[in-house]
C-alpha cells in the first residue's frame, strides 16, 4: 500500500485540491442551543424522578398484585351474576339486581 510519501504526483495533486476545497461541517447554532436545552431538561428530569430503589419496586409489585386480585374478584362476581341471571332470562322473566344480590 502506498503512503503519501510514495504516492503518485496525481494523487498528491488531488489530495491538495481536496484539502483546499474541503470545509469541516459546522453545527447550526440553533441546533447546538436545542441540544443544550434538551440536556438540561434531561438532567432536571433525572433529579425530579430518581430511579426507584428496591423497596419502592417491591411496593409497586405488591400494588400490582393487589390490583390484579381486585380485577379477578370483580370478574368472578360478574361471572357469578351472569350464571344466576341466565335461567331467569331463558324463562323470559325480568331480572333485577336486587334478586341477584339475594341469590348470591
Amino acid at each position: 500500500m502506498k503512503t503519501r510519501e510514495t504516492a503518485s504526483e496525481g494523487f498528491r495533486h488531488a489530495l491538495a485540491l481536496h484539502h483546499t476545497s474541503y470545509t469541516p461541517p459546522q453545527q447550526d447554532p440553533a441546533l447546538v442551543g436545542t441540544m443544550t436545552r434538551q440536556g438540561r431538561c434531561c438532567e432536571l428530569g433525572a433529579r425530579a424522578f430518581p430511579d426507584t430503589k428496591d423497596g419502592e419496586q417491591d411496593r409497586t409489585a405488591t400494588s400490582r398484585k393487589d390490583i390484579r386480585a381486585e380485577q379477578r374478584q370483580a370478574n368472578d362476581s360478574t361471572r357469578v351474576a351472569a350464571i344466576l341471571r341466565a335461567p331467569a332470562e331463558r324463562a323470559g322473566r325480568p331480572v333485577s339486581s336486587a334478586s341477584l344480590r339475594q341469590a348470591g
